[in-house]
């Protein structure tokens, strides 16, 4: 099992790098055509519009890095044009408002096309970003975080992340359920239950204590009646 998922990640690479040097062609003709340039104050900035943070998004250990990191312009659009417009502003910031989030990846699957492959990648991707939503705010991963070195914790959440992105990837690769079928059978189908096994783990577990943000209208609501 473990040379599968070296192979299924490793093929998965294979895409990824062909996607950086799509994306690095795509940002020099921005920056040899003058539309990525900006300057603010006596700063000069000549790559403003990015595609894609190789680096950031090599390095990723969960869901929410690598959609941050890819695509950057089409995350922007969704997160402003879609989800911001659907967030209820009245809950407190600290609150996951599922829907809101969904709404991202159906709009990106919607986007694709209807091949299955598109929708069942966008999928484990959305199950991979909202598990590790719920899982940062508990008590168990706030423990481990201050118990654990970093450079042990990098490569399980490495291999990880990209087993679900690779998972989920050739999927998105391949399109047709004949095709993609059979490397998911590879592995027993096993991240369709893994995934939402473990977004109810994090869900039950206990979460750290914070204080709660009131929502925006009841803070001007009480000052309203302080001055009053």
């Amino acid at each position: 099992m473990a040379f599968k998922i070296y192979l299924l990640i490793a093929s998965m690479h294979i895409t990824i790098f062909y996607h950086y040097f799509v994306f690095g062609g795509w940002e020099a003709n921005l920056i040899a055509s003058g539309f990525s340039f900006r300057q603010k104050d006596r700063l000069h900035e000549f790559n403003s519009i990015r595609g894609v943070k190789c680096i950031e998004f090599s390095s990723s250990l969960c869901g929410v890095q690598a959609t941050t990191n890819w695509n950057m312009n089409t995350v922007n659009w969704l997160k402003y044009y879609l989800q911001m417009r659907i967030l209820d502003r009245t809950k407190p910031k600290h609150i996951i408002q599922i829907l809101p989030i969904a709404s991202v990846f159906i709009g990106s699957s919607l986007w694709h096309g209807p091949e299955l492959g598109f929708s069942v990648f966008f999928l484990t991707l959305f199950l991979n970003s909202i598990t590790g939503k719920f899982f940062e705010k508990t008590k168990f991963a706030h423990s481990i975080n201050k118990t654990v070195p970093r450079s042990i914790l990098f490569l399980p959440l490495w291999i990880w992340n990209y087993f679900q992105l690779s998972f989920g990837g050739m999927a998105f690769t391949f399109k047709t359920l004949r095709k993609f079928n059979n490397m998911h059978a590879a592995f027993g189908y096993c991240l369709f239950w893994m995934q939402p096994l473990l977004l109810v783990i994090a869900i039950s577990l206990p979460k750290v204590k914070k204080e709660k943000n009131e929502p925006p209208q009841k803070v001007l609501e009480s000052e309203t009646k302080k001055e009053r």
